[in-house]
Formats: structure tokens, sequence, C-alpha cells
């Protein structure tokens, strides 16, 4: 199984428990296998970057976009856009982070 199905079936299994409690959120940490450590080590040299780098610039696309695949996402995820913004006034997401790409798809 990828990291990417890895993070999907949890996200899915989360989603179910999530809609049975209103405004909860929970973080998934999911830890790669020696081979995809290795094959991610490997890109990321190739790519010029660190891991962390190159999995932030390639994976955050991804997960917003499997983040908005479900429509009910949307509105939750506005009103903790807005809560973070008025919050943090002078923070901004990082750059190609999956933050910063559904704050500029969600708040259009």
């Amino acid at each position: 199984m990828s990291i990417i199905e890895d993070i999907q079936k949890k996200a899915l299994t989360e989603g179910k428990i999530k809609a049975e409690t209103q405004d909860s959120f929970k973080i998934v940490s999911v830890r790669p296998t020696p081979q995809l450590s290795a094959l991610i080590e490997v890109l990321s040299f190739l790519d010029g970057k660190s891991p962390s780098d190159f999995i932030h610039s390639n994976f955050g696309e991804a997960l917003a976009d499997f983040t908005l695949e479900s429509k009910e996402h949307i509105e939750p995820l506005k009103r903790s856009l807005a809560s973070y913004k008025k919050k943090y006034k002078d923070r901004d997401f990082k750059e190609g982070s999956a933050f910063a790409i559904l704050d500029r798809k969600c708040m259009k």
C-alpha cells in the first residue's frame, strides 16, 4: 500500500468517526515503509531538495485535492481558515503547502 493510499484509508476511517462528532479533528501520523523512505530520498536527491521539501512540494497539492473531493469538507474548512486568519493576521501558510492551496481554492 502506498503512503497516499494509507493516508486516504486513514482519512476515510476518521471521516466516519468524525461524522459522529461535529467540529472535531484528528491528527494522522503516517510512517513510510523503508522502501518508500528510500524512494523518497532518491527522488528528493534527484530533485535537489531535502526529503521534507520534496514531500512538501509534491504532496501538498495531492492532499489538498483529496480533502476537497468531499463537498462536505468545504464549509468547515472555510470556517477554520477564516478563524485562523482572524486569530493569526500576521502569519501566512507556507507557499505550496496543503493549507496554502486549500486557502487559495476555498477562499476565492
